[in-house]
C-alpha cells in the first residue's frame, strides 16, 4: 500500500501543476486582449461558513452516536458508523436548508 502513495502523490502534483500553469497562461492571454479580469473573481457565498459548521457538528453527532450504537448488539460497527454519519449529515444540510430558507423568505 506504501508504495503506491508516493507515485501517486507525484503523479496529482504533476497534474495540479499543469493544471495551475494552463489556467494562468488564459488568464494572461484574456487579460492581453482586453477581456475584464472581473470575471475571475469567484462570488463569495455569505451563508458558507454556517453550512460547513452545521455539516461538521451534525457529523461529529453522528460519530458519537454510532460509537455509542456499535457497542450494542443490534449494530456492527460498520453499520453505525456509515448509517450515522449519512443521517446526520444529511439531517445537518437539510437544517442549514431550512435556515437559508427562512433568511431568504424575510429578506423578501
Amino acid at each position: 500500500m506504501e508504495g503506491i502513495l508516493v507515485p501517486l502523490g507525484a503523479f496529482a502534483m504533476v497534474v495540479a501543476i499543469v493544471y495551475l500553469r494552463q489556467r494562468k497562461a488564459e488568464r494572461v492571454l484574456m487579460i492581453e486582449r482586453g477581456v475584464d479580469p472581473k470575471i475571475f473573481e469567484t462570488r463569495k457565498q455569505p451563508m458558507q461558513n454556517l453550512k460547513w459548521g452545521i455539516l461538521l457538528v451534525g457529523l461529529g453527532s453522528g460519530l458519537i452516536i454510532a460509537n455509542a450504537l456499535s457497542h450494542t448488539v443490534y449494530f456492527t460497527k460498520e453499520e453505525a458508523y456509515f448509517a450515522m454519519l449519512f443521517l446526520f449529515g444529511g439531517v445537518s444540510l437539510l437544517v442549514f436548508h431550512y435556515i437559508d430558507w427562512k433568511k431568504r423568505k424575510n429578506a423578501e
